[in-house]
């Protein structure tokens, strides 16, 4: 969990591995989870949701099912040469 970040880089890693994300619905990480698709996003310092999603993501033993497009959409919307031209 990050609360302070310039560009949520390793929630796109995560994704591009088909690795969900749970993440604060704050600048910077925001923008790089895509809610149901990449993972999901929380308001900011709501422990008691993150900490349900994350036993329910370790009981739930369809869990890794649960975000089949992570990979997909992080190529679609972060490719490396599209960035380094928005930069």
């Amino acid at each position: 969990m990050s609360y302070r970040e310039g560009f949520g880089s390793v929630a796109i890693e995560a994704a591009s591995c088909a690795v969900p994300t749970f993440a604060y619905d704050v600048v910077g990480v925001k923008d790089s989870v895509k809610e149901g698709i990449s993972g999901r996003k929380f308001n900011f310092k709501d422990m008691s949701s993150v900490a349900e999603a994350i036993r329910d993501a370790v009981t739930d033993k369809e869990f890794e099912k649960r975000y089949p497009d992570a990979r997909d959409w992080a190529i679609a919307n972060f490719e490396r040469k599209q960035l380094w031209q928005s930069f």
